[in-house]
């Protein structure tokens, strides 16, 4: 469980300090790069929810009951 606590706290540190910078630029290359990430994310899109149904399943064999409330809360609001 340590182990995920820290790569959580990693991932987390690792995002804030992105979005830092990417608070820091400006105007169209912002917005090639959103543009550009969506699309890649499109790309693998079934790749992603494959991943993520198994890490579902392993959440719901491992008894994370809260995460998988929060994860298809959110799941339910993208797809509204």
């Amino acid at each position: 469980m340590e182990n995920l606590k820290e790569y959580c706290l990693d991932v987390a540190r690792r995002a804030k300090a992105a979005s830092a910078k990417l608070a820091a630029v400006r105007g169209e290359l912002k917005t090639a790069w959103l543009e550009l990430t969506a699309q890649k994310l499109l790309e693998r899109k079934d790749e992603i929810i494959a991943e993520n149904e198994k890490d579902l399943a392993d959440a719901e064999k491992n008894g994370y009951t809260d995460m998988l409330d929060g994860y298809l809360a959110i799941i339910n609001e993208m797809n509204a």
